[in-house]
């Protein structure tokens, strides 16, 4: 719930990624952004971030969904939301948002 810190923590983390050659390096400070964001109800802001975050992280895909939604883009969210669906991989992200999920799309 602390904004201010989760920026200044982002800043910090890739001050320190600075010198790794890794392109996928910055994956966690945009997860955090886009979480960051989304809590603070800036929801382009944060489905821009979470595009940007680990590909296969189906908790962080959920935040991007559900970021759309709020966002008005509503013909994405979608699509994501009946992907996140028939997600073949579990985990304990998978199980905090299955059932919130699966109720989106019967709708």
């Amino acid at each position: 719930g602390d904004g201010e810190t989760a920026r200044a923590k982002a800043q910090e983390y890739t001050e320190l990624l600075e010198p790794d050659p890794n392109p996928r390096k910055m994956e966690a400070v945009h997860q955090i952004l886009g979480i960051t964001d989304f809590f603070e109800q800036n929801y382009s802001s944060a489905a821009h971030h979470l595009s940007q975050g680990a590909p296969g992280n189906v908790y962080m895909k959920y935040y991007r969904a559900e970021a759309l939604d709020e966002a008005g883009e509503n013909d994405e969210a979608r699509r994501m939301f009946d992907e996140i669906a028939v997600w073949n991989f579990n985990g304990v992200g998978y199980a905090l948002i299955r059932n919130d999920v699966l109720a989106t799309v019967a709708m």
